[in-house]
Protein backbone atom coordinates (compact mmCIF):
# COMPACT_ATOMS: atom_id res chain seq x y z
CA UNK A 1 0.00 0.00 0.00
CA UNK A 2 1.47 3.37 -0.93
CA UNK A 3 2.55 5.57 2.17
CA UNK A 4 0.01 8.60 1.71
CA UNK A 5 -2.82 6.20 0.77
CA UNK A 6 -1.87 5.31 4.67
CA UNK A 7 -2.14 8.75 6.20
CA UNK A 8 -5.34 9.20 4.18
CA UNK A 9 -6.89 6.11 5.67
CA UNK A 10 -5.81 6.79 9.12
CA UNK A 11 -6.90 10.31 9.03
CA UNK A 12 -10.43 9.13 7.31
CA UNK A 13 -11.08 6.79 10.07
CA UNK A 14 -9.44 8.49 13.17
CA UNK A 15 -12.46 11.49 12.03
CA UNK A 16 -14.58 8.89 11.50
CA UNK A 17 -14.65 7.47 14.95
CA UNK A 18 -14.63 11.02 16.29
CA UNK A 19 -18.02 11.96 14.25
CA UNK A 20 -19.96 9.02 15.44
CA UNK A 21 -20.22 10.84 18.70
CA UNK A 22 -20.94 14.51 17.37
CA UNK A 23 -25.18 13.88 17.48
CA UNK A 24 -24.96 11.54 20.40
CA UNK A 25 -22.63 12.48 23.04
CA UNK A 26 -25.39 14.86 24.31
CA UNK A 27 -28.07 12.46 24.64
CA UNK A 28 -26.23 10.16 26.38
CA UNK A 29 -24.77 11.99 28.91
CA UNK A 30 -28.71 13.33 29.34
CA UNK A 31 -30.06 9.99 29.45
CA UNK A 32 -27.51 9.52 32.38
CA UNK A 33 -28.87 12.07 34.60
CA UNK A 34 -26.20 15.07 33.06
CA UNK A 35 -28.30 18.70 32.89
CA UNK A 36 -27.33 21.29 30.56
CA UNK A 37 -25.11 22.80 33.19
CA UNK A 38 -22.82 19.68 32.84
CA UNK A 39 -23.01 19.67 28.98
CA UNK A 40 -21.78 22.89 28.91
CA UNK A 41 -19.04 22.69 31.78
CA UNK A 42 -17.49 19.93 29.63
CA UNK A 43 -17.69 21.80 26.34
CA UNK A 44 -15.91 24.43 28.29
CA UNK A 45 -13.18 22.15 30.18
CA UNK A 46 -12.81 20.20 26.47
CA UNK A 47 -12.15 23.33 24.46
CA UNK A 48 -9.65 24.02 27.15
CA UNK A 49 -7.99 20.83 27.63
CA UNK A 50 -7.88 21.24 23.46
CA UNK A 51 -5.39 24.44 23.96
CA UNK A 52 -2.79 22.02 25.63
CA UNK A 53 -3.07 19.13 23.03
CA UNK A 54 -0.59 20.51 20.63
CA UNK A 55 2.00 21.45 22.99
CA UNK A 56 1.71 17.86 24.47
CA UNK A 57 1.96 16.30 20.96
CA UNK A 58 4.89 17.75 20.05
CA UNK A 59 6.53 17.16 23.08
CA UNK A 60 5.87 13.47 22.78
CA UNK A 61 7.27 13.51 19.23
CA UNK A 62 10.37 15.07 20.09
CA UNK A 63 10.59 12.30 23.33
CA UNK A 64 9.56 9.68 20.83
CA UNK A 65 9.45 10.31 16.97
CA UNK A 66 6.60 10.42 15.07
CA UNK A 67 5.63 6.91 14.46
CA UNK A 68 5.61 6.06 18.27
CA UNK A 69 3.48 9.49 19.33
CA UNK A 70 1.22 8.44 16.78
CA UNK A 71 0.79 4.49 17.87
CA UNK A 72 0.23 5.86 21.57
CA UNK A 73 -2.02 8.44 20.46
CA UNK A 74 -3.87 5.80 18.56
CA UNK A 75 -3.63 3.34 21.71
CA UNK A 76 -4.86 5.46 24.18
CA UNK A 77 -7.96 6.93 22.40
CA UNK A 78 -8.31 3.09 21.40
CA UNK A 79 -8.07 1.92 25.14
CA UNK A 80 -10.83 4.88 25.99
CA UNK A 81 -13.42 3.63 23.93
CA UNK A 82 -13.86 0.36 25.65
CA UNK A 83 -15.47 1.83 29.28
CA UNK A 84 -16.69 4.75 27.54
CA UNK A 85 -19.70 2.80 25.92
CA UNK A 86 -20.29 0.54 29.38
CA UNK A 87 -19.87 3.18 32.30
CA UNK A 88 -23.13 4.47 33.63
CA UNK A 89 -21.87 7.68 34.78
CA UNK A 90 -21.66 10.52 33.10
CA UNK A 91 -19.40 11.54 35.45
CA UNK A 92 -16.40 9.28 33.99
CA UNK A 93 -17.45 10.06 30.33
CA UNK A 94 -16.56 13.31 30.52
CA UNK A 95 -12.85 12.16 32.17
CA UNK A 96 -12.39 10.05 29.39
CA UNK A 97 -14.18 12.88 26.62
CA UNK A 98 -11.60 15.46 27.99
CA UNK A 99 -8.66 12.42 27.40
CA UNK A 100 -9.52 11.74 24.16
CA UNK A 101 -9.64 15.70 23.62
CA UNK A 102 -6.05 16.33 24.82
CA UNK A 103 -4.46 13.35 23.08
CA UNK A 104 -6.13 13.23 19.49
CA UNK A 105 -4.05 15.06 17.30
CA UNK A 106 -3.50 11.88 14.68
CA UNK A 107 -4.40 14.15 11.99
CA UNK A 108 -1.39 16.73 13.43
CA UNK A 109 0.88 13.90 13.34
CA UNK A 110 -0.25 12.38 10.05
CA UNK A 111 0.55 15.88 8.05
CA UNK A 112 4.17 15.87 10.13
CA UNK A 113 4.61 12.37 8.66
CA UNK A 114 3.51 13.51 5.50
CA UNK A 115 5.81 16.71 5.29
CA UNK A 116 8.93 14.52 6.44
CA UNK A 117 8.12 11.68 3.67
CA UNK A 118 6.93 13.97 0.18
CA UNK A 119 8.54 16.83 -1.89
CA UNK A 120 7.81 20.19 -1.45
CA UNK A 121 5.66 20.40 -4.92
CA UNK A 122 3.41 17.59 -4.35
CA UNK A 123 3.09 18.48 -0.38
CA UNK A 124 0.02 21.07 -0.62
CA UNK A 125 -1.92 18.53 -2.63
CA UNK A 126 -1.18 15.42 -0.29
CA UNK A 127 -1.66 17.69 2.73
CA UNK A 128 -5.11 18.79 0.52
CA UNK A 129 -6.31 15.52 -0.02
CA UNK A 130 -6.08 14.24 4.01
CA UNK A 131 -7.83 17.15 5.14
CA UNK A 132 -10.72 16.26 2.66
CA UNK A 133 -10.42 12.69 4.16
CA UNK A 134 -10.97 14.28 7.93
CA UNK A 135 -13.99 16.24 6.53
CA UNK A 136 -15.32 12.63 5.14
CA UNK A 137 -15.14 11.24 8.40
CA UNK A 138 -17.10 14.18 10.03
CA UNK A 139 -20.11 13.90 7.65
CA UNK A 140 -20.35 10.28 7.29
CA UNK A 141 -19.95 9.30 11.24
CA UNK A 142 -22.88 11.03 12.40
CA UNK A 143 -25.12 9.37 10.10
CA UNK A 144 -23.25 5.69 11.06
CA UNK A 145 -24.26 6.54 15.02
CA UNK A 146 -27.61 8.63 14.30
CA UNK A 147 -28.72 5.08 12.81
CA UNK A 148 -27.48 3.07 15.51
CA UNK A 149 -28.03 4.84 18.63
CA UNK A 150 -31.88 4.16 19.10
CA UNK A 151 -31.38 0.61 18.94
CA UNK A 152 -31.21 -1.50 21.58
CA UNK A 153 -27.91 -0.95 23.72
CA UNK A 154 -26.83 1.41 20.57
CA UNK A 155 -24.22 3.34 22.42
CA UNK A 156 -22.37 0.49 23.24
CA UNK A 157 -22.41 -0.98 20.09
CA UNK A 158 -20.80 2.82 18.31
CA UNK A 159 -18.40 2.95 20.68
CA UNK A 160 -17.27 -0.40 19.90
CA UNK A 161 -17.40 0.35 16.34
CA UNK A 162 -14.93 3.72 16.78
CA UNK A 163 -12.52 1.06 18.99
CA UNK A 164 -12.58 -1.07 15.52
CA UNK A 165 -11.74 1.90 13.57
CA UNK A 166 -8.75 2.86 15.89
CA UNK A 167 -7.44 -0.44 15.91
CA UNK A 168 -7.30 -0.66 11.94
CA UNK A 169 -5.70 2.53 12.00
CA UNK A 170 -3.14 0.74 14.81
CA UNK A 171 -2.13 -2.15 12.22
CA UNK A 172 -1.85 0.27 9.55
CA UNK A 173 0.23 2.56 11.83
CA UNK A 174 2.97 -0.16 13.32
CA UNK A 175 3.44 -0.51 9.29
CA UNK A 176 4.78 3.08 8.71
CA UNK A 177 8.26 3.61 8.47
CA UNK A 178 10.51 5.17 11.02
CA UNK A 179 10.80 8.99 11.32
CA UNK A 180 13.19 12.04 13.01
CA UNK A 181 12.00 12.61 16.40
CA UNK A 182 11.48 16.02 16.18
CA UNK A 183 8.64 18.24 15.73
CA UNK A 184 10.40 20.99 13.92
CA UNK A 185 10.16 23.51 16.52
CA UNK A 186 12.73 24.42 19.42
CA UNK A 187 13.13 21.64 22.06
CA UNK A 188 11.48 22.62 25.21
CA UNK A 189 9.01 20.81 27.62
CA UNK A 190 5.71 20.48 27.67
CA UNK A 191 4.76 23.62 30.27
CA UNK A 192 6.89 25.61 28.20
CA UNK A 193 5.51 24.64 25.13
CA UNK A 194 1.76 25.29 26.59
CA UNK A 195 3.40 28.52 27.99
CA UNK A 196 4.27 29.43 24.84
CA UNK A 197 1.14 28.35 22.50
CA UNK A 198 -1.14 30.50 25.13
CA UNK A 199 1.10 33.46 24.79
CA UNK A 200 0.83 33.34 21.15
CA UNK A 201 -3.13 32.51 21.53
CA UNK A 202 -3.84 35.14 24.26
CA UNK A 203 -0.91 37.16 24.63
CA UNK A 204 -1.80 39.88 21.68
CA UNK A 205 -5.15 40.70 23.91
CA UNK A 206 -3.06 42.56 26.04
CA UNK A 207 -1.97 44.57 22.84
CA UNK A 208 -5.59 45.65 22.32
CA UNK A 209 -6.74 49.50 22.56
CA UNK A 210 -10.28 49.29 24.03
CA UNK A 211 -10.39 52.94 23.26
CA UNK A 212 -9.64 52.23 19.59
CA UNK A 213 -10.43 48.58 19.29
CA UNK A 214 -13.65 48.11 21.73
CA UNK A 215 -16.44 47.85 18.94
CA UNK A 216 -14.52 45.15 16.85
CA UNK A 217 -13.74 43.41 19.90
CA UNK A 218 -17.17 43.05 20.93
CA UNK A 219 -18.46 42.08 17.89
CA UNK A 220 -16.12 39.57 17.47
CA UNK A 221 -16.66 38.32 20.71
CA UNK A 222 -21.02 38.41 20.34
CA UNK A 223 -21.02 36.80 17.08
CA UNK A 224 -18.42 33.93 18.68
CA UNK A 225 -21.18 33.71 21.22
CA UNK A 226 -23.88 32.87 18.79
CA UNK A 227 -21.98 30.59 16.90
CA UNK A 228 -20.87 28.69 19.95
CA UNK A 229 -24.31 28.61 21.11
CA UNK A 230 -25.61 27.54 18.22
CA UNK A 231 -23.91 24.62 16.89
CA UNK A 232 -23.13 23.01 20.75
CA UNK A 233 -27.19 23.04 21.35
CA UNK A 234 -28.86 23.09 17.64
CA UNK A 235 -29.77 19.32 18.08
CA UNK A 236 -31.61 20.26 20.84
CA UNK A 237 -33.74 22.73 18.90
CA UNK A 238 -34.21 19.59 16.28
CA UNK A 239 -35.67 17.15 19.07
CA UNK A 240 -37.84 20.06 20.48
CA UNK A 241 -39.33 21.76 17.60
CA UNK A 242 -39.46 19.18 14.89
CA UNK A 243 -39.36 16.22 17.15
CA UNK A 244 -36.85 14.36 15.01
CA UNK A 245 -35.89 11.35 15.41
CA UNK A 246 -32.06 10.46 16.36
CA UNK A 247 -30.94 8.96 12.56
CA UNK A 248 -32.73 12.51 11.30
CA UNK A 249 -30.42 14.69 13.44
CA UNK A 250 -27.40 12.46 12.37
CA UNK A 251 -28.34 13.19 8.94
CA UNK A 252 -28.56 17.02 9.57
CA UNK A 253 -25.05 17.21 11.11
CA UNK A 254 -24.03 15.54 7.79
CA UNK A 255 -25.59 18.37 5.93
CA UNK A 256 -24.39 21.03 8.03
CA UNK A 257 -21.25 19.71 7.84
CA UNK A 258 -20.79 19.34 4.28
CA UNK A 259 -21.82 23.13 3.94
CA UNK A 260 -19.55 24.29 6.65
CA UNK A 261 -16.93 22.60 4.68
CA UNK A 262 -17.86 24.11 1.00
CA UNK A 263 -18.75 27.72 2.43
CA UNK A 264 -15.01 28.89 2.70
CA UNK A 265 -14.61 27.96 -1.16
CA UNK A 266 -18.24 29.66 -2.13
CA UNK A 267 -17.21 32.80 -0.13
CA UNK A 268 -13.32 33.00 -1.55
CA UNK A 269 -15.07 33.82 -5.19
CA UNK A 270 -16.87 37.34 -3.58
CA UNK A 271 -15.20 40.31 -3.73
CA UNK A 272 -14.82 42.40 -1.40
CA UNK A 273 -13.97 46.10 -1.59
CA UNK A 274 -15.15 48.02 1.33
CA UNK A 275 -14.67 45.37 4.68
CA UNK A 276 -17.20 47.45 6.76
CA UNK A 277 -19.92 47.48 4.17
CA UNK A 278 -19.39 44.02 4.57
CA UNK A 279 -19.63 43.81 8.27
CA UNK A 280 -22.62 45.00 8.40
CA UNK A 281 -24.44 43.16 5.23
CA UNK A 282 -23.12 39.69 6.85
CA UNK A 283 -24.11 40.37 10.12
CA UNK A 284 -27.41 41.21 8.93
CA UNK A 285 -27.57 38.01 6.67
CA UNK A 286 -26.00 35.92 9.59
CA UNK A 287 -28.99 37.34 11.68
CA UNK A 288 -31.83 36.73 9.56
CA UNK A 289 -30.13 33.07 8.99
CA UNK A 290 -30.41 32.40 12.93
CA UNK A 291 -33.50 33.92 13.47
CA UNK A 292 -34.77 30.86 10.52
CA UNK A 293 -33.04 28.51 12.20
CA UNK A 294 -34.43 29.24 15.62
CA UNK A 295 -38.26 30.08 14.65
CA UNK A 296 -38.18 28.08 11.40
CA UNK A 297 -42.15 26.16 11.30
CA UNK A 298 -40.71 23.57 9.47
CA UNK A 299 -37.61 20.93 9.34
CA UNK A 300 -37.83 22.14 5.41
CA UNK A 301 -37.25 26.04 6.57
CA UNK A 302 -34.94 24.88 8.97
CA UNK A 303 -32.37 23.06 6.17
CA UNK A 304 -33.04 26.22 4.06
CA UNK A 305 -32.24 29.05 6.38
CA UNK A 306 -28.50 27.45 7.33
CA UNK A 307 -27.33 28.10 3.91
CA UNK A 308 -27.48 31.95 4.25
CA UNK A 309 -26.00 31.68 7.64
CA UNK A 310 -23.16 29.55 7.33
CA UNK A 311 -22.27 31.42 4.31
CA UNK A 312 -22.14 34.78 6.10
CA UNK A 313 -20.78 33.21 9.38
CA UNK A 314 -18.21 32.29 7.04
CA UNK A 315 -17.50 35.22 5.39
CA UNK A 316 -17.80 37.29 9.04
CA UNK A 317 -14.79 35.07 10.11
CA UNK A 318 -12.60 36.28 7.42
CA UNK A 319 -13.71 39.83 7.90
CA UNK A 320 -12.72 40.07 11.30
CA UNK A 321 -9.49 38.90 10.28
CA UNK A 322 -8.74 41.42 7.57
CA UNK A 323 -10.51 44.35 10.21
CA UNK A 324 -7.63 43.28 13.05
CA UNK A 325 -5.25 43.02 10.50
CA UNK A 326 -5.54 46.80 8.29
CA UNK A 327 -5.81 47.87 11.98
CA UNK A 328 -2.53 46.41 13.36
CA UNK A 329 0.25 48.55 13.00
CA UNK A 330 4.24 48.40 14.73
CA UNK A 331 3.28 49.89 17.86
CA UNK A 332 -0.05 47.74 17.91
CA UNK A 333 0.56 44.69 16.92
CA UNK A 334 -3.26 42.92 16.72
CA UNK A 335 -3.20 40.66 13.60
CA UNK A 336 -4.52 37.72 14.94
CA UNK A 337 -5.79 38.72 18.13
CA UNK A 338 -9.36 37.73 16.89
CA UNK A 339 -8.36 33.84 17.63
CA UNK A 340 -7.99 34.74 20.90
CA UNK A 341 -11.07 36.35 21.70
CA UNK A 342 -12.88 33.39 19.82
CA UNK A 343 -11.47 31.43 22.37
CA UNK A 344 -11.97 33.30 25.11
CA UNK A 345 -15.89 33.16 24.12
CA UNK A 346 -15.79 29.39 23.36
CA UNK A 347 -14.56 28.72 26.63
CA UNK A 348 -16.83 31.15 28.66
CA UNK A 349 -20.06 30.93 26.73
CA UNK A 350 -20.89 27.30 27.49
CA UNK A 351 -21.24 27.21 31.03
CA UNK A 352 -22.95 30.19 31.45
CA UNK A 353 -25.50 29.17 28.46
CA UNK A 354 -26.12 25.97 30.25
CA UNK A 355 -27.11 27.33 33.47
CA UNK A 356 -29.62 29.56 31.58
CA UNK A 357 -30.92 26.36 29.41
CA UNK A 358 -31.56 23.86 32.41
CA UNK A 359 -33.52 27.42 33.60
CA UNK A 360 -35.77 28.35 30.45
CA UNK A 361 -34.90 25.49 27.83
CA UNK A 362 -34.94 26.18 24.14
CA UNK A 363 -36.01 29.90 25.03
CA UNK A 364 -32.55 30.36 26.22
CA UNK A 365 -30.87 28.93 23.26
CA UNK A 366 -32.76 31.10 21.02
CA UNK A 367 -32.22 34.38 23.29
CA UNK A 368 -28.20 33.74 23.64
CA UNK A 369 -27.89 32.78 19.47
CA UNK A 370 -30.04 35.90 18.02
CA UNK A 371 -30.11 38.98 21.29
CA UNK A 372 -26.28 38.82 21.07
CA UNK A 373 -26.09 39.33 17.00
CA UNK A 374 -29.16 41.98 17.18
CA UNK A 375 -26.87 43.68 19.41
CA UNK A 376 -23.99 43.50 17.23
CA UNK A 377 -26.07 44.65 14.46
CA UNK A 378 -27.03 47.93 16.08
CA UNK A 379 -23.24 48.24 17.13
CA UNK A 380 -21.66 47.91 13.85
CA UNK A 381 -24.91 50.38 12.47
CA UNK A 382 -23.58 52.75 14.78
CA UNK A 383 -19.44 52.86 14.78
CA UNK A 384 -18.16 51.49 11.64
CA UNK A 385 -21.02 51.92 9.18
CA UNK A 386 -19.33 53.95 6.41
CA UNK A 387 -20.86 57.97 6.22
CA UNK A 388 -23.00 59.17 3.81
CA UNK A 389 -21.56 61.97 1.80
CA UNK A 390 -23.55 65.33 2.34
CA UNK A 391 -25.08 66.91 -0.78
CA UNK A 392 -24.03 70.54 -1.31
CA UNK A 393 -26.90 72.60 -2.72
CA UNK A 394 -26.58 74.99 -5.54
CA UNK A 395 -27.15 78.69 -4.46
CA UNK A 396 -28.88 80.01 -6.71
CA UNK A 397 -29.19 84.05 -7.36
Amino acid sequence: MELNVKFYIICFLDSLALGLFLPILASHITSLGGTHTVLGTLATLYTITRLFAGSLTRTWIDAFGKKATLLLILAINYVVYIPFGTTTSYFYIILLRLLVGLTSQIHHVCNSFVAEHNSKESLPNVQSITNVMSVAGFVIGPMISGAIYEQADGFYYICRLAAIFLFICILIAVTLPNSSSTSSETPGTFLTRSAADLLRKFGRLNKLKMKEDWHFVILKFLHSVSATVFFMKFSMLLKVRYQLSMPVIGCSYSYQGSLTFLAPFITAFLNISKSSSAIITSLFIATAGFMGLCFANTYDWYLISFIPMILAHTLLITLWKNAFTERSTKDHEIEGVQDGIGEVASIATPFIFGVFCDLYGVHALQAFTIIPMLISILIAVITICPPTPMKTKKKTK
